[in-house]
Order: structure tokens, then C-alpha cells, then sequence
């Protein structure tokens, strides 16, 4: 794996440096064989257009709707592994959803079952709260690796909102789901994460690494309209369940299809990982569980995106007609959401 990385991040150093020169050149469409279908060529342009556009290194991307698999690669492979970011807690919350099914617990559950130091006005905060980001807890706990301190922080700082009020999104409400989790299983949660997802799905390329973890490409930030290099220090064990995941495109197909297909989870539980949620208002909040809600597309598209220092990713699915698309990138900042939208009404 560590030469093949380097192989990579050699090519990504040209590439990088050609997108440079190019920089400001007319657009000429990729050559795509007589074969290709027309959706196909224009898949590729739709991406071809964004990574020049964005001079995005490294892009990395597959579309699949069950009958076809069109993966777009420049710099990589569909294997390469990335940081996923934030979409990492689409496997949270579908693992939350697993062990719930098994009546391991129930996401009406209050927080304070399972922290007992947090403060009596947390008891309305349910799992559910959490998972949808309608919790009403601080932005932010401090380092995630000393628990205690983070709970405290957490309490001293108090509710934001009532819970269920609104939807605002909290990345300490997936921290504390993967230590719910951790608590319920005694199992870290990659471990519990690995034997119910990755390996039933055979994702081999996917997991929760610890601190030190290198073996993907060099991200890059921009400033002042100049791309360079990002931190290398990722510290994956901190981000645990809201962003502590790496996988690569292949294996982000693979979860969508099993998902789709209930081998992950019953029919009851996948309806409801799709059902649009209501605030205690009685007002729509534009998301679903873990997902927000697509705006403009001609099917009901559901998407997760993820943004970390030196690294831009995408999750989406639409459930009716079993499609998915999946782009990960070493560039931070970017928003593939206009890539998904025609990506989908394409087909």
C-alpha cells in the first residue's frame, strides 16, 4: 500500500502542477471513445469541467444506479483511500439504526441514560435529537480524546435551543453517539463499525484509523486564490464518530448498494433513515436523519457532504431508483452539489 501511495502522490505532484499551468486556458472537451455512451461523455464533462475549473488535484468519483457504473478518476484510482470527513457520519447513524433494530437500545432514548454528569436540563435530548442535529448542544466540546472534560465542557456551556426547535449542525452530537455506541456494544466504535458495515459489505478499504494514519493523498487548501499544501496531521481517533473514516469511491458504491438492498437494514429502518423530519413546530427542516434533502433534482436525491483540512467529499443516494454518486477529493472548501444535481438528472 505505502508504495503504491507514493506511486500516487508522485502523479498527483504533475498533475498539480499542470493544473497550475493550465490555469486560465480555454476548456477543451476529454476525448471519450466512440463506445462511451452519450451519458457517459457527458458525466465526464460535467466532472472534467469542475476539476479544471476548481484545479482540483486529485477527483476522484463514481456514479452507479444498479445497471450501469461510471467511475471518473484523475490522479487516483477507485481504490485510493481518502479522509471521508463528515460523511463518515452516514455510518454512524446507519450503525445507531442496526442497533436499534436489535433493541440495543431506542432512539427515544435521553443522552442522560447514558451520561449520568450531564446536567438535568439535557434530559430532552434524545438519540434521535442527536442523529438529526436538533439536540440543542454547544458547536463545540474541546479534544474529544479526554471524555470527561469534553461532557463538562459540553454541560458548563449548556442548550443552544430547546431540542427539536431547529435544526442546526453539531458535530459534538456524533462524538457522543459513537461513545453511546461504544458503551451499548462494548466495542470501539470502529470495531462495532467494521463487523456490522465494512465486512458485511466487504469494504476493504474502509475504516476508522488511528492517529498517524498517512496512507492517502496530500490535501491542499487554497489561500489568497493559490493552492497549497494542507496539514498533514489528521487526528482520526478525536473526530471518532462525526469525521474519523477513510475509504475510497469503490467501497462508498458498495455501502450505497447495500444499503439499498436491506443488508444492512430492515425495510422499517431504511424508510425511516429517509423520512424527512419535522421540528416540534410541525415544520419540515429540509433534511432526513443523517441527510440533508436535494434541492432541484427530478427525483428525490438524499446527500451527506464532508469538509476537513485539505480534503472535500460527497455522499448521495437516491433511494427509489437505487442510484448513488460518490466524490472524493484532496482539496478543501469545495461543494460538489452542483456536479450531483446534473449527475442525477442526467439519467
Amino acid at each position: 500500500m505505502i508504495d503504491s501511495h507514493k506511486a500516487v502522490s508522485r502523479r498527483t505532484g504533475l498533475k498539480f502542477l499542470l493544473a497550475e499551468a493550465l490555469a486560465g486556458m480555454e476548456f477543451v472537451a476529454p476525448q471519450v471513445s466512440a463506445a462511451a455512451s452519450q451519458y457517459e461523455q457527458k458525466y465526464q464533462l460535467i466532472l472534467k469541467r469542475f476539476q479544471k475549473r476548481f484545479r482540483v488535484p486529485v477527483l476522484s468519483a463514481v456514479f452507479s444506479d444498479g445497471n450501469k457504473s461510471l467511475p471518473y478518476c484523475d490522479g487516483a484510482t477507485e481504490q485510493t483511500v481518502f479522509p471521508l470527513a463528515s460523511v463518515t457520519k452516514v455510518f454512524t447513524a446507519t450503525y445507531m439504526l442496526i442497533l436499534a433494530e436489535r433493541h440495543k437500545l431506542s432512539l427515544k432514548d435521553s443522552i442522560c441514560k447514558y451520561f449520568e454528569q450531564l446536567p438535568d436540563s439535557f434530559e430532552k435530548i434524545s438519540l434521535l435529537n442527536l442523529i438529526t442535529h436538533t439536540s440543542g448542544l454547544a458547536l463545540s466540546g474541546g479534544n474529544a480524546q479526554h471524555r470527561a472534560a469534553y461532557l463538562s465542557s459540553l454541560s458548563n456551556r449548556g442548550l443552544r435551543f430547546i431540542p427539536g426547535e431547529k435544526m442546526e449542525y453539531n458535530n459534538p452530537a456524533y462524538v457522543l453517539l459513537g461513545w453511546i455506541a461504544e458503551k451499548i456494544t462494548g466495542q470501539s466504535l470502529s470495531e462495532g463499525v467494521d463487523r456490522e458495515i465494512f465486512q458485511p459489505l466487504d469494504m476493504k478499504n474502509t475504516s476508522f484509523p488511528k492517529n498517524g494514519f498517512t496512507a492517502y493523498e496530500p490535501g491542499y487548501k487554497r489561500i489568497k486564490n493559490q493552492l497549497v499544501p494542507a496539514s498533514t496531521d489528521l487526528e482520526f481517533q478525536t473526530m471518532g464518530g462525526t469525521a474519523g473514516a477513510v475509504s475510497c469511491v469503490s467501497d462508498m458504491t458498495l455501502f450505497a448498494s447495500g444499503l439499498l438492498s436491506n443488508k444492512l437494514l430492515d425495510t422499517s429502518s431504511l424508510s425511516r433513515m429517509f423520512e424527512p423530519m419535522t421540528l416540534n413546530s410541525g415544520r419540515l427542516s429540509g433534511t432526513a436523519f443523517c441527510w440533508q434533502i436535494g434541492k432541484d433534482y427530478e427525483s428525490k436525491v438524499f446527500h451527506k457532504n464532508g469538509n476537513i483540512e485539505g480534503f472535500s467529499t460527497w455522499f448521495a443516494i437516491d433511494p427509489i431508483n437505487k442510484a448513488s454518486l460518490v466524490v472524493l477529493s484532496n482539496l478543501g472548501g469545495l461543494s460538489f452539489e452542483d456536479i450531483s444535481r446534473e449527475a442525477f438528472n442526467l439519467t
